[in-house]
């Protein structure tokens, strides 16, 4: 029992790549769908016997992430359903509303799985993982999101389904960063979810990229990022590390890094997110390339306006720590000045 809960989640990493390399293997249709019905199913599962197995105290996030993934995975049915029978999938359709629903419960697992009240929060990493937030915003509007905002045969409710798929994968770029930043990854499980949040957020972006273009079909190789997603979160969802979490323990061996190591780390990541919008434009006019310079100017000045935000807390701060140094000094001056008067009172009768 004891090896079961401690080799479980590689049971489940090695079970799902080679599953997803079945699932490539197989030149049927049906196969392929069956295989990746499967998987999706097998992540939920493996959430409730890692909640089994290990019994973790945050089990209300590993649940909401259970139904995020569930409602993933009957998405991805409905969709099937569509090609096999109908030969077509409307849109908007039902499937998207599984998808849709299924990212309210993956914002309140996340939220919940990456919270370590051992860190200190700073604005300036809120501001941070805006800003490469907003970086990925302006790839997302140009490749994606404007076509769907200037598409005259997609209807009002058309557009806003089309423009929600990006906006939350944008609202998981920024928790997922925000807790990073923070320091929040202190267990293992905690970098898997990272990563799977990271493949699920490309493989949306290259599939959309794909059908805005028809470019996509069945077993495209964009189809990886979604099984591996899968995997990623079984994974970690059996691992043991997933017991500590909210548990008064000392940090894992290798995971003492200080918070400010943690945020210098990630300062070339929210440098290039903050170049990013002017980049897009430069090289737009550069080639002649048409863009939409409203939006990307507006990015542009809410990043500058972030940066210009984190440089004035950050002086705050710095200002507060100065103050309290200085008072601290002070403090410890007056009582090396009693020290000396107390001894010399004592010294004066020996002389």
């Amino acid at each position: 029992m004891v090896k079961l809960r401690t080799n479980a989640w590689r049971l489940a990493l090695i079970g799902g790549s080679f599953t997803i390399v079945a699932y490539y293997a197989y030149p049927s249709t049906a196969s392929q769908n069956i295989i990746y019905s499967i998987l999706g199913k097998a992540a939920v599962v493996c959430i409730v016997i890692g909640i089994m197995l290990h019994r973790p105290k945050e089990r209300l996030g590993w649940l909401f992430y259970a139904a995020a993934i569930a409602c993933f995975s009957v998405g991805d049915d409905v969709t099937t359903y569509f090609q096999v029978f109908d030969h077509r999938i409307p849109f908007p359709s039902i499937a998207d509303a599984f998808y849709l629903a299924g990212y309210p419960f993956l914002f309140a697992a996340i939220l919940r799985l990456t919270r370590n009240s051992r860190h200190p929060h700073f604005k300036e990493d809120n501001a941070d993982a805006a800003i490469i937030a907003l970086g990925a915003l302006a790839v997302s509007w140009q490749f994606l999101m404007t076509s769907y905002v200037h598409n005259v045969t997609l209807s009002a409710f058309g557009m806003l389904v089309n423009l929600a798929y990006p906006m939350m994968d944008i609202a998981l770029i920024f928790i997922i960063f925000r807790a990073s930043v923070h320091g929040k990854f202190r267990y293992f499980f905690q970098r898997l979810v990272a990563v799977a949040i990271i493949t699920v957020f490309t493989g949306d972006f290259i599939f959309d990229l794909l059908t805005l273009h028809n470019s996509y079909s069945n077993t495209n190789f964009v189809d990886a990022f979604f099984l591996f997603q899968y995997t990623l979160v079984a994974a970690a969802a059996l691992h043991p590390s997933i017991a500590n979490q909210g548990i008064a323990t000392e940090p894992p061996e290798g995971d003492a890094q200080p918070g400010d190591g943690r945020r210098r780390s990630h300062l070339p990541i929210m440098i290039l997110g903050g170049f990013v919008p002017p980049l897009i434009l430069a090289i737009a006019s550069a080639l002649h390339v048409s863009v939409d310079v409203l939006p990307l100017s507006l990015l542009c000045l809410a990043i500058f306006t972030l940066v210009g935000l984190r440089l004035w807390w950050l002086i705050r701060r710095m200002s507060l720590q100065a103050t309290q140094i200085n008072e601290s000094l002070t403090e410890l001056a007056f009582l090396e000045e009693r020290s000396r008067l107390a001894f010399e009172d004592n010294m004066a009768p020996m002389v």
